[in-house]
């Protein structure tokens, strides 16, 4: 739910600065903007403390094989990797294999299949990573926050 108001924030200010009226005029202009905000939203969490909002809620953090939060450029290569093997392929599948919006359940499962699949093959690689993680040398570990006494 985060993301979805970074990125409307981001559309609100792309068409205000660039005076877009309409949706499809403009739109290749826009989805490279919000690529450019997600890698920075990203790339930019990681680095400062290796998580996310949402990977503090669940107590994973993102670190560098030495256990510290990774670089801007190995964030970086992370963001563009994990996208190129992770997500490219879930959204391109249901495309290759000929399904479309009258097959949308065929579609999302092949796309969902995919994820699945993906997931499970860390099960497979060293230290049970990932396989962007384990091309970029970062790894998610259980991190449970200090509580200190009030």
């Amino acid at each position: 739910m985060l993301l979805f108001g970074v990125l409307f924030a981001a559309t609100l200010v792309y068409s205000i600065s660039t005076a877009q009226v309409n949706a499809m005029v403009g739109r290749t202009g826009l989805i490279l903007a919000l690529g450019v905000v997600l890698a920075a939203y990203f790339v930019g969490q990681w680095h400062r403390g290796g998580q996310t909002l949402p990977m503090r809620t669940w107590h994973i953090r993102v670190v560098d094989l030495n256990g510290q939060s990774p670089s801007l450029a190995r964030g970086a290569a992370r963001f563009v990797v994990s996208g190129l093997l992770y997500v490219a392929p879930a959204l391109a599948l249901p495309w290759a294999m000929g399904l479309s919006r009258q097959t949308l359940w065929g579609a999302l499962a092949a796309g969902l299949a995919y994820i699945v699949a993906y997931n499970w093959s860390a099960n497979f690689l060293p230290g049970k990573r990932s396989l962007h993680d384990a091309m970029c040398g970062t790894q998610l570990i259980h991190w449970q926050p200090v509580k200190t006494k009030r």
